[in-house]
């Protein structure tokens, strides 16, 4: 990720080495996609990008995550190290006692600087899922199920809507994100698409804002729904069943993330 400077900044570049850390990125891997100090202030000043520590930045579209000084210390000392005494504890969740500071052994930084003190959270308990992995484009990408309802994906998730063709490789990021794929037979009658889009956009919405959705072809079954590890296979369209399962499984993913994604090549509308 680190290697030369590129001689024009590459948002996508940077967005790929960014999604993989919980959003964040460092100054030199920012170089690498093209991004130099200067550049870096503008997204600063725009809004595009927040300063977490000295040489740490977050891409906005990325919410803070629940150890992100942990991550953002983790780069700051060039991916070096482990996290040691109780904050590894905290982190396996084999201590109940929240760490007044960062624990961090470096063989490249000894001794280093002292980190900032985290900051002390109400005495609440949350046992976050393993995410799966954000490959790069480069990389190929494969599910033992058919249609997936988890497991690797692209970093860059797709807009909510209707699309020509959107690979699982794109939706997948999507349903981590709380929202729900619904896929049909690419021989099915362009009414009865016009039936399953309708039904989407006529879907109320709720507290974070509009009913997230994607809809693609894709499969050899009449209609599917799928939410994040749960499918839902249909011979025909069923409006009551259908809505059972959003009912049930909408927003129940890894990450509850409404925002727009920047992926959108064959995207319709909504």
């Amino acid at each position: 990720m680190d290697g030369a400077a590129s001689s024009s900044p590459d948002w996508d570049h940077l967005f790929e080495i960014a999604a993989a850390q919980d959003g964040l990125f460092t100054t030199r891997q920012a170089a690498a996609a093209g991004y130099s100090p200067q550049l870096i202030a503008h997204h600063l000043s725009a809004g595009r990008m927040v300063r977490v520590r000295r040489g740490v930045y977050r891409i906005v579209h990325f919410p803070a995550g629940d150890h992100e000084d942990l991550t953002a210390v983790w780069l700051w000392s060039e991916q070096e190290g482990v996290f040691s005494h109780q904050t590894a504890l905290a982190l396996h969740d084999l201590s109940d006692v929240l760490p007044a500071q960062v624990h961090h052994a470096s063989r490249a930084l000894a001794p280093a600087a002292a980190p900032r003190a985290r900051r002390r959270a109400p005495a609440l308990r949350h046992r976050r899922r393993e995410r799966p992995a954000h490959i790069l484009v480069e990389e190929p990408l494969s599910w033992e199920d058919s249609p997936p309802s988890s497991g690797p994906h692209r970093a860059r998730w797709a807009r909510w809507g209707a699309y020509t063709y959107l690979s699982p490789a794109r939706w997948l990021h999507n349903l981590e994100h709380g929202g729900v794929a619904i896929l049909y037979d690419p021989c099915m009658p362009p009414c009865d698409v016009a039936t399953l889009r309708a039904w989407a956009n006529a879907f109320p919405d709720d507290d974070m804002g509009p009913f997230r959705w994607v809809l693609t072809p894709g499969l050899q079954t009449p209609v599917a729904l799928v939410a994040w590890e749960e499918v839902l296979l249909l011979p025909c369209w069923r409006p009551s069943d259908v809505e059972a399962f959003v009912t049930t499984h909408y927003r129940t993913a890894p990450e509850d993330f409404p925002f727009e994604g920047g992926y959108d090549r064959g995207w319709l509308g909504r």
